[in-house]
């Protein structure tokens, strides 16, 4: 098989080891046909059980603006029971390259339950930032993507930086994570002059957790020349220490502000856990901390944010560490039960919030 951009998804969640399509392709590819008339397949799909030999291509071809030149990828998505295709849409027209999608239908791997006529534009970005490729996966009850976002104004430097998106459902309302007034964050930051990667970042789909070292680690392609020029490419691995540090809710000055979650959460252990970082970056960060608790109709006296102790950041990270309340209540006569959450964030990310 050659070709180019395409997105390979282990699907064992969904078929089972064995299975004849456990391993998924999608984009520009030579698969071998399931027909006559398409003995080779140059762009759509192809299944594999071992990741290796490709079979039972089919050719996809969707309505305009789509293209195949970019990082093509297909994953089950949970929320619909179907497979969404994401790929690119557009390039020469305003605002230049974007991201698009698709979604299947009936829950198949084929050309005949792809719902050709839903594609549509997920992710723009602007004539002189456009988004070179979308990778969404799927985190909890959301969808997080590597955006490769392609500085089309600097063309000396041809510079393609690695951001991260977020979504409700993974089709609609695609933005930015941790963003500011100059734009959004690097995930995956470009090296410095002279490094493998100092003017390009491609982040591969989906994220993994080390079975050795117990890090959530990322490949990605590194580039060091600009994109449309000269330039090697080399293998990197970025990591995180734990998989729920991708996104968090940010917050300063510890006021003792206290912000309350719009949904319900049903109680389904004896202890809550937080993880969050401080957000001080080489300074001062002894007041850096977070507070936890809940709020509900009957039972949750003495356990709201304001009474827990603050969990103090300023000597190291808190992963899953279990809160604790002045009144030395705990939420285990809580299981069960639906309540909020209340959260105090003082110059602090607060990443997570579990029940063990």
């Amino acid at each position: 098989m050659k070709g180019g951009g395409v997105g390979v998804t282990d699907d064992i969640g969904v078929v089972g080891e064995g299975d004849d399509c456990r391993y998924k392709a999608f984009g520009e590819g030579q698969f071998l046909g399931t027909t006559e008339e398409e003995e080779s397949v140059k762009h759509g799909i192809g299944c594999s059980s071992d990741g290796l030999v490709w079979h039972d291509g089919q050719t996809l071809t969707f309505p305009d603006p789509q293209r195949y030149d970019t990082h093509n990828n297909v994953q089950f998505h949970e929320g619909s029971k179907d497979y969404l295709y994401t790929t690119r849409a557009g390039f020469s027209d305003s605002p230049g390259r974007c991201a698009g999608a698709a979604m299947g239908k009936n829950g198949a791997f084929s050309k005949y339950d792809v719902d050709f006529d839903s594609f549509e534009t997920t992710e723009k970005g602007s004539s002189d930032a456009q988004i070179y490729a979308q990778l969404p996966f799927a985190v909890n009850d959301i969808y997080l993507a590597h955006s490769m976002v392609f500085d089309a104004e600097d063309s000396e430097n041809g510079r393609v930086r690695c951001f991260l998106s977020w979504s409700p459902d993974g089709l609609n309302d695609w933005e930015f994570v941790e963003g500011d007034e100059h734009g959004p964050r690097d995930f995956i930051p470009l090296g410095d002059v002279g490094d493998f990667d100092s003017n390009v970042c491609f982040a591969s789909t989906q994220p993994f957790v080390d079975n050795i070292t117990g890090l959530t680690s990322v490949y990605y392609m590194g580039g060091n020349g600009p994109h449309n020029g000269d330039r090697n490419s080399s293998l990197g691995l970025a990591t995180l220490e734990t998989f729920d540090r991708f996104a968090g809710i940010g917050g300063s000055g510890g006021n003792g502000t206290v912000a309350v979650s719009d949904g319900l959460f049903e109680v389904d252990g004896e202890l809550l856990v937080v993880t969050a970082d401080s957000l001080v970056y080489g300074g001062d960060d002894s007041d850096s901390y977070v507070r936890v608790g809940v709020e509900c109709d009957d039972g949750c006296d003495g356990l709201g944010a304001k009474d827990a102790t603050k969990i103090m950041l300023g000597e190291g990270n808190a992963t899953d560490t279990v809160v604790e309340w002045a009144s030395g209540k705990t939420i285990e006569d809580l299981k069960g039960k639906k309540v909020k959450i209340q959260v105090d964030v003082g110059d602090a990310i607060l990443y997570s919030i579990g029940f063990q």
